[in-house]
């Protein structure tokens, strides 16, 4: 190397510093920030601690209420069921010898691969079925004995014998409710309120890790 190459380094070097210096408020800034983000996550996590306690807490009250108003309407459906026992058994049987008359149809479609055209002659049924309902002056709502069916039973006897109703005409014991309100509660620690208490201040406290790292790197 020459004399005039290692002028050319040496400067070069010397642009290298002063471009390094003129950085150090920037990583001092990044640094600052970092620490402050990662001060921020670890405060807001110790504020999450209480709050997630309680929305435990309140979860698991609303937990025991549903159950314990599930468990009592199940129950009451039951004894009602039981009660119209006598009266809904001649149903009973006429749905089950249906059931029986029905299986060599079903084994025919079965053997011949042919599932596929049974579930959608009996959509098709169901819907023709739906809109006769609502041609006959039926109403949306299901628990409302209105209009007429061709394919199941009137509204009285499934409401009497299928159903459990309230004096309101309200359904009881709905496990689709039920399984909403359960999945409300179970999201709070997979996906709500609980589980963002926590992952939030994480994600503040890796940004500033982050940031912190970045400081060094020239």
């Amino acid at each position: 190397m020459g004399i005039f190459d290692g002028f050319i380094d040496f400067f070069r070097r010397v642009g290298q510093a002063i471009e390094a210096i003129g950085k150090v408020p920037q990583h001092i800034t990044d640094f600052a920030v970092g620490l402050g983000d990662i001060g921020k996550g670890v405060g807001e996590e110790l504020i999450a601690v209480p709050q997630a306690i309680g929305y435990t807490a309140e979860d698991i009250w609303y937990f025991v209420y549903y159950t314990l108003i599930y468990v009592g309407e199940l129950i009451y459906c039951s004894i009602q069921i039981l009660t119209n026992f006598p009266s809904c058994l001649i149903y009973y049987m006429i749905e089950i010898l249906g059931i029986i008359l029905y299986l060599p149809v079903r084994f025919i479609f079965w053997l011949f691969g042919m599932k596929s055209i049974e579930d959608a002659i009996w959509n098709g049924l169901y819907e023709l079925d739906k809109q006769f309902y609502l041609a006959t002056g039926g109403h949306k709502d299901k628990d409302q004995c209105s209009g007429y069916h061709f394919l199941h039973y009137p509204c009285w006897i499934v409401n009497k014998c299928y159903r459990c109703l309230d004096k309101d005409g309200r359904r009881m014991a709905d496990t689709k409710q039920y399984t909403n309100q359960m999945k409300v509660i179970s999201d709070d620690f997979t996906t709500g309120r609980i589980k963002r208490l926590f992952t939030d201040p994480i994600d503040i406290m890796n940004r500033g890790g982050e940031e912190v790292a970045r400081s060094f790197v020239y």
